[in-house]
């Protein structure tokens, strides 16, 4: 710390304080709930700002949704996400579909592939990486790509097999150069799949496969829906492990754990996170939804109908706000300096020095250290 004449400032009393994770704790939301009026939207809202830093939205933006509101609903949950400076995951612009009765893909699409109108197939999948990502360009922050895309396989299997993938996150980098692009998928760590090693095996390939063909690729989607029986965190480390070898960053995209034992789900939750946390190639981590009344699996939420809190809720809590929380005070020495470990993000700093009021700064902690140097008046 220096004066305004550039002397040191010894013996100075400061007080630092994490305002705000870089890293993502962030949770599925519905736009309609975000824009909507009325005091359980209010209260909906409130959770979103004070427990999660980032979010994604849970259906708003899948290619079938065909919710008359859709638009006004989503820009008006952008407007009032971004001045609280919490980004937003776009899910998902392609979902291939297992078969064409499936409701992945818009109608006509499906229409096209059982008629074996192929052009029309192609211009639809370009006009939806072309067009709806550039809609919100600059407002969404990433876009999972493709979704599922080691089981759903209609697109692939009447427009030339897995490497059409590679194409299409090519044209969605032309489209859109600055958002960061996912391909996602549920074949990691989730239930019964990841105890099968032929799936983590497939979707192993099938990353390896596309990534060779050229596919801007720039971070590994994983779901991690749980039922009643979860991953073992030993096995969830040794994927994590694995997938790391392709040096991509890895965001858990849409964790949950559906089980009536709240006291198993506030434990795992605990551990779920505590390793992922640990993990250097996890960069983010969303859980797909946290209110039981806006909820696709109102079991695995974590705040109840009432909004009362779930034994869940006060254990991730719990994590993100105390236990991963960077909060010190001390002095400065003869060089005005005052040095702490912390994790990342924005930090307020308040100063006070004999004789002097008090004054607030702010400042990062990034990835290798930071030094802020503040000149006090």
């Amino acid at each position: 710390m220096r004066d305004s004449a550039g002397r040191p400032v010894p013996d100075a009393q400061v007080s630092v304080r994490l305002a705000r994770h870089a890293f993502p704790f962030g949770t599925a939301v519905q736009a309609a709930w975000l824009a909507r009026a009325g005091s359980d939207a209010d209260r909906y809202r409130q959770i979103v700002e004070q427990n999660f830093n980032a979010v994604v939205f849970e259906n708003d933006l899948k290619w079938t949704n065909g919710d008359p509101r859709r638009g006004e609903n989503i820009r008006a949950s952008l407007d009032w996400l971004e001045p609280r400076r919490i980004p937003v995951r776009g899910h998902t612009l392609l979902w291939p579909g297992v078969h064409a009765t499936w409701l992945y893909l818009p109608q006509d699409v499906l229409d096209a592939v059982r008629t074996g109108d192929l052009d029309h197939v192609r211009a639809r999948v370009a006009r939806r990486l072309r067009e709806d990502i550039n809609d919100f360009e600059g407002r969404i922050r990433d876009w999972d790509v493709v979704n599922e895309a080691n089981d759903n396989k209609v697109l692939q299997n009447v427009l030339g097999g897995d490497l059409v993938i590679a194409d299409w996150f090519r044209a969605a980098r032309e489209a859109a150069p600055q958002t960061r692009l996912v391909f996602n998928d549920y074949s990691m760590l989730s239930g019964g799949n990841a105890r099968s090693q032929g799936k983590v095996t497939a979707w192993f390939e099938l990353l390896r496969k596309v990534l060779d063909a050229g596919a801007p690729i720039d971070a590994i989607g994983e779901q991690a829906h749980f039922t009643n029986t979860p991953g073992g965190i030993d096995q969830t480390l040794a994927t994590l492990d694995r997938f790391a070898a392709f040096n991509l960053p890895i965001l858990i995209t849409e964790f949950d754990f559906a089980t009536p034992d709240d006291r198993l789900q506030a434990d795992y939750i605990r551990d779920f996170y505590t390793a992922l946390f640990s993990h250097p190639s996890i960069s983010g981590i969303y859980m797909w939804g946290f209110w039981e009344r806006a909820h696709w699996k109102p079991q695995a939420a974590l705040w109840r109908r009432d909004f009362s809190e779930k034994p869940s809720a006060r254990a991730y809590r719990d994590l993100i706000q105390r236990e991963w929380h960077t909060e010190a005070s001390g002095r400065t020495d003869a060089a005005g300096t005052f040095a702490l470990r912390g994790f990342k993000g924005d930090y307020t700093v308040t100063v006070t020095r004999s004789g002097r009021p008090a004054t607030t700064h702010t400042g990062k902690l990034g990835a290798d250290g930071d030094v802020l140097t503040l000149t006090l008046p």
